[in-house]
């Protein structure tokens, strides 16, 4: 019998979006999905970043993630940073400040489009 191989990033992904899924377990994964890169990992991690339903703590580690994310590819989804709720969008921003100062603030000025620098 031929069992189908799910990529690390696949499961972690899979965990992530379930909502059923042990609390600790969809942080896990969520913390974990910060090491991947790939249009897949950065969608399922802002699709729960930018639910207002999510569990803060999930909320949190997503945010992280997208942030080790964007650090990588130096550059920021302006889309998904915007739609960010209060707890994706404080860690995002704080991680970004700490590791890439030039994208936290391209990010605040996007979040703030009027304000002066």
């Amino acid at each position: 019998m031929r069992r189908k191989l799910i990529s690390q990033p696949e499961g972690l992904i899979d965990v992530l979006l379930d909502q059923s899924a042990e609390v600790g377990d969809r942080d896990d994964a969520a913390m974990d999905l910060g090491a991947y890169d790939g249009e897949d990992v950065e969608a399922a991690l802002a699709q729960v970043a930018c639910d207002p339903a999510t569990d803060e703590m999930i909320a949190d580690s997503c945010g992280q993630s997208l942030a080790e994310l964007w650090c990588r590819k130096g550059r920021v989804n302006d889309a998904i940073l915007v739609r960010l709720t209060p707890a994706s969008l404080r860690i995002s921003l704080a991680l970004l400040e700490a590791r890439a100062p030039d994208l936290a603030a391209e990010a605040e000025r996007l979040l703030n489009p009027g304000a002066t620098p």
